[in-house]
């Protein structure tokens, strides 16, 4: 769409004359395909299933016909709303989707992006990232040593450390301390990898990446 004025002046044989300004607007007669959420995180139990939905609207000034959806082969997702339909100026419809994971795929993330695309040339896409999750719970016990007190007589552990365990797909952030020189157990948390954050009073900070899983 674009927009234009210019000045016009008129002048009569007496010498006199009169101005004004022209202006017109020129607007595309297309579709326009627009997502309300240009990017979708989603959550998904392995072995498990959830249903998700993205709002897709008609912006412009043409019905947009033979809309696709293009989604990976790779991303466990199938449509569960129609998948070739039209939509006509100044409406919207709800794409819905179902992403359905395997028992045996690994936990973690697949991110990737759906095209949207109508016959008429309009498109949008849309970027999603697939959290792979897990229910099995766990308890996590962690013994904070160093080279001093780990050929200490009784081999006593790190007094006073911080521990801090992330887990992103479970939005999981947990920090405890130890009392004097004790163990530090996290109970009750997800299967997945951890990224372990150790700090002491008088010690380096130490970080690592843990998978914690029934075969571990």
């Amino acid at each position: 769409d674009y927009s234009l004025s210019f000045p016009v002046r008129i002048y009569s044989g007496e010498g006199l004359y009169s101005h004004f300004y022209f202006s017109y607007k020129v607007q595309s007669m297309q579709p326009d395909l627009y997502l309300t959420e240009s990017s979708k995180t989603v959550t998904v139990l392995r072995g498990g299933q959830t249903t998700w939905s993205v709002k897709l609207s008609n912006k412009g000034k043409k019905s947009a016909n033979g809309v696709r959806i293009q989604i990976p082969e790779n991303s466990y997702t199938t449509m569960v709303s129609p998948d070739n339909f039209n939509l006509d100026e100044k409406e919207f419809m709800v794409l819905i989707f179902n992403t359905k994971i395997p028992m045996d795929k690994h936990l973690g993330k697949i991110d990737g992006q759906m095209v949207i695309q109508s016959q008429d040339g309009s498109s949008t896409a849309l970027s999603f990232s697939i959290k792979i999750a897990s229910d099995t719970l766990f308890n996590l016990t962690i013994r904070v040593e160093d080279e001093f007190t780990y050929f200490a007589e009784g081999a006593p552990l790190v007094a006073n450390a911080e521990i801090t365990i992330i887990n992103n797909i479970h939005n999981i952030y947990k920090t405890l301390r130890s009392e004097n020189q004790t163990a530090i157990t996290f109970h009750n948390i997800n299967e997945g990898q951890y990224k372990v954050y150790v700090t002491a009073p008088k010690h380096g900070s130490s970080s690592q990446t843990n998978l914690l899983s029934p075969q571990k």
